[in-house]
Parts: C-alpha cells; structure tokens; sequence
C-alpha cells in the first residue's frame, strides 16, 4: 500500500510532457476500462505524445504531477491534474495510474489543482466526470449537474457527468 511519503506533487514543467501522456494512457486504460467498452477505451486512451501537454501549457493550462518516490530509480508519474479557465469557466481535470489510485494521488493532485483555481479566482470548478471518477469527485465536493457526452479528439463520443464544486 503506497502512503503519502511515497509520492510528492509538484507543479509540472514541459519537461514532464511525456511523463503526463503515459500516466494518462495508463489511467485510461485501467481505470477508464471499468466504466467504458473497449471501443471507447481503445480511442480515448489513443497514444499521443507529450506536446499535448506541453501545448497546453503554452497556452495557460497549469498542470501538477505526482512523483513516485523510489530510491534508485528515476521518478515516475503518478498521475496528474490540471487547471484551466476556458469558455467562461474554471475547469479541472485528475488523472491517476491504476495502480496508483486509492492511496491519496488523486486528492493529492485535486488539493493543487483546486488551490490554482482559488488563486485565479474561481467561486466554482466544473468538470466533465468519467463514469469512472464521479464517485471520486463527488468524494472531493462536487455535485452532479447531469449527464451528457464528452466529445474525443476523433470526434467519437463518451457518456460523461457534468459536475460542480462550489468553493
């Protein structure tokens, strides 16, 4: 069982781009897999490469990134979240490897990403759940606003839950 002195979250540089498209894909397709078909899994957790992220950054997206902390070893992510302000909304995002979940990442990174979003001002955060993280969300505050579709970059789309956290 991994504790908290097993990771460290910190804000995430470019330099982390690859590291945060890995732990995506491995999120996608453990945890995703519980909640979707594999159809959906196969495109959400299509590879992609790390100049997504770094892209998005660029463009003002604040990401954080949990460590793994091994002796030894390079660090490896964890997971990731992430916090942007767009079409007039304050918008996060959590991301964590399955074999990582349960153990406090998750919360971890939604602290950061929801202390980005105070600090930008936001009175509420909306998110578009997974099936799989409503359960996680609504953990951390948020309350379901209803259910709808989330549309991935091939333009398939995936049921979501439209969710609010009132700060």
């Amino acid at each position: 069982m991994m504790s908290a002195k097993d990771f460290q979250v910190r804000p995430a540089e470019a330099v982390d781009g690859d590291g945060i498209a890995e732990a995506h894909i491995a999120s996608i397709r453990s945890l995703g897999a519980k909640s979707y078909d594999p159809e959906i899994v196969d495109d959400w957790g299509a590879p992609r490469s790390g100049d997504l992220y770094r892209r998005a950054m660029e463009r003002g997206e604040i990401f954080f990134v949990a460590l793994e902390r091994e002796p030894g070893k390079n660090d490896r992510i964890l997971g990731f979240s992430s916090y942007r302000f767009e079409q007039g909304k304050h918008r996060t995002a959590v991301y964590v490897r399955g074999d990582a979940a349960r153990n406090g990442v998750g919360t971890t990174l939604f602290t950061s990403a929801e202390g980005a979003a105070r600090q930008h001002g936001a009175r509420e955060i909306d998110v578009d759940a997974s099936l799989a993280a409503v359960a996680f969300y609504k953990a951390n505050g948020f309350q379901e606003l209803g259910t709808g579709e989330h549309a991935l970059q091939s333009g398939k789309r995936m049921a979501c839950v439209f969710m609010r956290k009132h700060l």
